[in-house]
């Protein structure tokens, strides 16, 4: 098994221990793992997920006050979250089409920057008119 996939491991153990959530800096204290270790950690188990069912998600604790991060069976705890994750990513893509237009109008259509920033631009664009459609 590789460090990244012992550092998931420790820290899907910690969050089993810590069912009501957990921050990062408690793990670390806890753990003996760094803040960089355990974000890399937690994305290991978010990319892992669909195969085993479980998620690791994370919830604003307040103004500064970090993120309350907790093990979530996906297709039970996490709907709440994902609810509330899909207006983020709804907001950033709209954030994302915006600074898109931006980069498009200030870039050379040739160029492989330009280009990606049409490509990317245009994408985005289409995800947005389905989810549009999407809304009653």
């Amino acid at each position: 098994m590789s460090k990244a996939q012992d550092n998931a491991v420790a820290l899907l153990d910690y969050g089993m221990m810590h069912p009501a959530g957990f921050l990062l800096s408690e793990a670390e204290i806890h753990t003996g793992l760094t803040y960089m270790q355990l974000a890399n950690a937690a994305n290991v188990i978010r990319n892992a997920a669909p195969e085993f069912g479980w998620t690791l998600v994370a919830e604003p604790t307040g103004s500064r006050g970090g993120w309350l991060y907790r093990l979530a069976r996906i297709y039970d705890d996490g709907r709440e979250w994902v609810a509330i994750r899909s207006g983020a990513i709804e907001t950033q893509l709209a954030t994302l089409e915006n600074s898109l237009a931006a980069l498009s109008a200030n870039t050379d259509g040739r160029t492989t920057g330009g280009k990606t920033a049409r490509r990317i631009m245009r994408q985005v664009k289409f995800l947005r008119e389905e989810l549009a459609d999407l809304e009653p």
